[in-house]
């Protein structure tokens, strides 16, 4: 009996100290700041309310993003004036849900303060602080949040919002938004579908290359064998790709594969400008892609200009104008895209022993 009742007190025992540790954890100063850390800046719940993205960076430059039948737009007034049923350029659906996930995930951002006179020395007066606005339609926005400088570590930045005088911090994450060029949000994607998304490659029955009449550079293979002129056509076979004019046992179909693949990934620099012009001027090469379920999709390009600004290179740099079939969009290719879907047919051949 009585080691019955000594196990049952050391039993008792124990139970009553691990409740002691659990409550020491639970409530431990260090816990309860940990909790009281965390942040979120935008609802979860009203993400999907967003429809309108203001951002502004230190220097003074900004830029809207607009929602428009679910499709994301980079805003932009040429555009609009020539083409009333677009509000800008094409952006980058996926850049643009995956900043709305970040500010409406729970994430550290601790209390720093809540002094009027502390905005100024941290970069978060209205005027000076780079600046994020989401909109859900008229009225008061979902989110003004204001970015302030970075911290004396350089990792963490100073934050606020509009209509509170509460300063938080956290990792900065913000810079990769709020800096670098306003074509970081483009869609520049030229055979995109309307998601933003690349072309099944296997859907493309049949490709016409008609190369410009005086091309840029390209990559030749080492293949001694005589350039036939004419466009290349490639046409998909059960066995794989054809190309008319060459021996089937000299083609290598699996370049054909990463080419048409290469084709459908393709990107412009830029956007340019300027309103569709059609075919008129973009008549130097042609590439043509047939696909199974019987659309068409024709890329244009025009004779070669000096595009941008190339500061590592001292001035502007060589590529040419593109238009699309379907897209009310004039694309700036950059030479080296140029070279890599208008390739010469020996590039297409099996390397000889």
């Amino acid at each position: 009996m009585t080691y019955r009742r000594k196990l049952l007190l050391l039993s008792i025992l124990t139970g009553v100290l691990a409740l002691i540790y659990a409550a020491a954890l639970l409530f431990s100063p260090d816990r309860l700041s940990s909790r009281g850390a965390l942040h979120v800046w935008l609802d979860p719940g009203r993400r999907d309310q967003v429809s309108r993205i203001e951002l502004r960076v230190r220097d003074g430059e900004s830029l809207a993003l607009i929602r428009d039948d679910r499709i994301w737009y980079v805003a932009d007034p040429v555009v609009s004036a020539v083409n009333p049923d677009s509000p800008g350029y094409p952006a980058k659906t996926a850049r643009v849900e995956e900043f709305l996930r970040f500010l409406s995930t729970r994430s550290p951002y601790p209390l720093r303060g809540s002094a009027l006179s502390s905005h100024g020395r941290l970069g978060l007066d209205e005027a000076s602080a780079a600046r994020i606005v989401l909109r859900g339609g008229p009225g008061l926005p979902l989110l003004d949040l204001l970015v302030g400088s970075l911290d004396a570590t350089g990792r963490e930045v100073y934050l606020r919002e509009n209509n509170s005088q509460e300063v938080r911090s956290g990792e900065d994450n913000f810079s990769g938004y709020l800096t670098g060029s306003r074509t970081a949000w483009y869609n520049l994607r030229l055979l995109a579908d309307r998601n933003g998304e690349t072309q099944d490659p296997q859907m493309v029955q049949r490709v016409i290359v008609t190369a410009p009449a005086a091309p840029v550079e390209s990559v030749e293979s080492d293949t001694a064998a005589p350039e036939l002129s004419g466009p290349l056509v490639f046409v998909r076979s059960a066995d794989g790709w054809t190309l008319e004019g060459t021996p089937p046992d000299s083609l290598d179909a699996s370049r054909v594969d990463t080419y048409v693949r290469g084709i459908l990934e393709a990107e412009g620099d830029d956007f340019l400008a300027a309103p569709d012009a059609g075919e008129a001027g973009f008549t130097d090469g042609r590439i043509s892609l047939e696909m199974g379920d019987g659309r068409n999709y024709v890329i244009r390009v025009g004779p070669p200009v000096l595009t941008g600004d190339d500061s590592s290179a001292g001035g502007s740099r060589p590529g040419r104008r593109a238009v699309v079939s379907g897209s009310p969009y004039t694309y700036v290719l950059a030479e080296w895209t140029v070279n890599r879907i208008f390739r010469e047919r020996s590039y297409f051949l099996k390397e000889q022993p």
